[in-house]
């Protein structure tokens, strides 16, 4: 449970150096989603929710890793041309699609190992959460999408105000759900601890 909480700071923070074209990610992406593939494996017996997003993770780490390398290599999207802005923008948006999948398939996990272990590992909290980061997200993706294709200064300077209140409140849920990421991973060490404590009282006995 551990890996899904620094998966998800590694994922969702993004600090970055810049020396004039190159951007150099402190924070790699593709290291959260190698970390999201771990945490996964680790808990696959508990629900097949864990193994469900497995290929998507995956694919997302690869992605991640294709774009941060362009960034130190001065390849970023600023330096592209239009047409492949626009596509970038448009693989950014199944990214985020294939990201929202996977933590709907590790939340559905959680809450199905809280049945497992009798606890509450704040399964309910976290699909609340869930459910406003997406709505957040794909708002924000949706928007710049609109921006785009009405190809107007003063329409994406008027959605680009928008979206960027919703990319701070969405930025602020990010770290919510992180925390409760946390959270939860702390009940499941105190839940498994019980249990393990209740399996050797009854060898004992």
């Amino acid at each position: 449970m551990k890996a899904f909480f620094f998966g998800c700071l590694l994922i969702f923070l993004d600090f970055h150096l810049e020396l004039n074209s190159v951007r150099i990610g402190l924070l790699p992406n593709f290291v959260g989603y190698y970390l999201l593939l771990r945490g996964m494996r680790e808990l696959k017996e508990y629900s097949p929710h864990f193994s469900a997003p497995w290929g998507v993770v995956a694919a997302l780490m690869v992605y991640s890793a294709i774009l941060w390398g362009l960034d130190l290599l001065g390849l970023g999207e600023e330096y592209l041309p239009v047409e492949l802005q626009v596509l970038l923008l448009v693989l950014g948006l199944l990214a985020t699609l294939g990201l929202l999948y996977s933590f709907y398939q590790i939340v559905s996990g959680i809450l199905e190992m809280e049945t497992a272990f009798l606890a509450d590992l704040r399964g309910k909290t976290l699909r609340h959460l869930w459910m406003a980061m997406a709505a957040l997200d794909l708002s924000v993706s949706v928007c710049w999408l609109l921006a785009l294709s009405m190809n107007a200064a003063t329409n994406i300077e008027l959605f680009g105000g928008f979206i960027g209140i919703l990319a701070v409140i969405s930025v602020i849920m990010k770290l919510v759900f992180t925390y409760y990421i946390y959270r939860s991973g702390q009940a499941y060490e105190a839940a498994l601890q019980g249990k393990k404590s209740g399996s050797s009282q009854k060898s004992q006995g």
